[in-house]
């Protein structure tokens, strides 16, 4: 008898807590699925929710007293990191640059983007973007003091033209990427060198018209 009466004590203390969090789950800033526990069998403060964006689809662990209470005005917090990337990415699109790719790499975002005056490929760090926009938004090599070496105009001309790679006219020209690279970035910089690169870039871009 004791032992069935406490069952049902505690069974009604439980129904009570669920029902102070329910005010909660409805005012929570979002869209969300519950997936574990159901609302009624959320025990307590710290009991672990699993729950899904219905918008991006993401799905979150966290404790009822972290998520659905104290942070109870904010939502999704990958929705909110898409939105903040979409935003950077027009910002970048509305100076001119293509951006190729975004990779999170450590606590951070990178930004790969092409640049719409030399065709330079590079990295931008995403917490960086701002600053870096407000002084100037120049590629690393466009930002170098002085002009480029004709040659090396004329090794980026000819990529852009060909749709090419400096892996791909590294092969070509019988020399590492990063060679190639270098030199179409002014650096480590031969005359020779760039000269025998820069004429096969061109008759591969000529070839290709």
């Amino acid at each position: 008898m004791w032992e069935t009466t406490f069952k049902q004590d505690h069974n009604q203390a439980i129904k009570h807590r669920s029902d102070w969090f329910k005010p909660f789950w409805k005012t929570k800033k979002g869209r969300w699925k519950l997936i574990y526990p159901g609302i009624d069998e959320i025990e307590g403060l710290n009991c672990m929710l699993t729950v899904e964006c219905l918008d991006c689809g993401a799905v979150i662990m966290r404790t009822a007293h972290h998520w659905l209470v104290n942070n109870n005005q904010f939502g999704c917090s990958n929705c909110f990191a898409n939105r903040g990337v979409a935003r950077k990415i027009r910002m970048l699109e509305a100076h001119g640059f293509g951006v190729l790719s975004t990779k999170v790499k450590g606590k951070y975002r990178i930004y790969t983007m092409r640049c719409p005056k030399c065709g330079l490929i590079f990295d931008q760090w995403g917490p960086n973007l701002k600053r870096w926009i407000k002084h100037g938004a120049k590629c690393p090599a466009c930002s170098k003091s002085g002009k480029l070496p004709p040659d090396a105009v004329r090794i980026r001309k000819a990529c852009i033209e060909a749709g090419m790679t400096y892996l791909e006219l590294g092969e070509k020209a019988n020399y590492s990427e990063s060679r190639v690279r270098n030199i179409a970035n002014g650096l480590a910089y031969n005359e020779e060198t760039a000269k025998r690169i820069a004429d096969i870039a061109e008759r591969i871009a000529k070839e290709k018209r």
